[in-house]
């Protein structure tokens, strides 16, 4: 998805039909600020089939003075110039989103999932902000689910 500069958050939705056999789902964003300068803010993420099953989804649960995503989230990153961290400078709701100004950081969570023998409709749901520097670059981001 390419995602340009906005002045608030937009809503992003996608539905994801797992296989019978499945036990997992990895949600895993992934931001790449390679073209352009500015940051982007992740906040709310769902996901749902009858409950939410993304823990901290609105990063509100914090660690005093650490910045990093607590787990289940893990975030890996490409170096000290390019970290992704709960912050407080912009969220959609509550006082933390996940911002990164890096140039690719990635976010995961595996959540459990019952699916045996049975097929349901998963909807992953999250706000993403896009705040650029400079000009009109689009900064990439990417959802990937899988299973296991």
């Amino acid at each position: 998805m390419v995602v340009y500069s906005t002045d608030d958050y937009t809503y992003y939705c996608y539905y994801f039909v797992p296989s019978t056999s499945a036990s997992n789902i990895n949600v895993q964003f992934t931001f790449s600020n390679v073209y352009a300068s500015g940051a982007i803010y992740l906040d709310d993420v769902t996901l749902n089939s009858t409950v939410n099953l993304i823990k901290n989804g609105d990063f509100e649960t914090v660690e005093a003075n650490d910045t990093a995503p607590l787990p289940p989230w893990t975030s890996s990153t490409c170096g000290a110039n390019c970290i992704g961290i709960v912050t407080t400078q912009d969220p959609r709701t509550g006082s933390y989103s996940f911002g990164t100004t890096g140039t690719v950081v990635t976010l995961s969570q595996t959540v459990a999932i019952n699916t045996v023998g049975q097929q349901y409709v998963y909807q992953l749901g999250f706000w993403i902000r896009c705040y650029m520097t400079s000009g009109n670059t689009p900064y990439l981001f990417f959802v990937t689910l899988t299973t296991t």
